[in-house]
């Protein structure tokens, strides 16, 4: 597998849990999801990392309304938001104070947060996708 480049770091780790999610779903196998329980500031960020992920997915779900795909990539995706949310600010990520991470393919779409390690690429990441949150 050949490694993908986006937002500055390698997604070798999120290919293949991308490519499992994608086979669970055309087999008709749902993915089960595990909350890991955070404590403190942690979990603080946590919350905020969901509501920031939460309103870059009302975006994508309103393109995919309207034209039938979501954003191509990242850079599209914060473009779409900021049309929605003149004057706002772009949602960061709290763990790394960066974009959230954004990746498509076979139109499925994943976002990211870099969780409590600040590192993107790693077991403790959070993510969002048409099924919603897992950690």
């Amino acid at each position: 597998m050949v490694p993908v480049l986006m937002a500055g770091f390698t997604l070798k780790r999120f290919l293949p849990k991308i490519e499992e999610a994608l086979r669970a779903r055309s087999s008709g196998a749902g993915s089960s999801r595990v909350a890991t329980r955070l404590s403190g500031k942690d979990e603080e960020d946590r919350q905020t990392a969901l509501a920031g992920m939460t309103s870059l997915r009302e975006v994508v779900e309103a393109l995919q309304r309207s034209s039938g795909r979501p954003p191509a990539n990242e850079i599209e995706l914060y473009e779409d938001w900021e049309t929605a949310h003149p004057g706002k600010p772009d949602p960061l990520d709290p763990f790394d104070g960066k974009r959230y991470g954004y990746y498509v393919q076979k139109g499925e779409w994943w976002i990211w947060s870099a969780g409590p390690d600040r590192e993107n690429d790693t077991d403790d990441d959070i993510w969002l996708d048409q099924d919603g949150f897992s950690q």
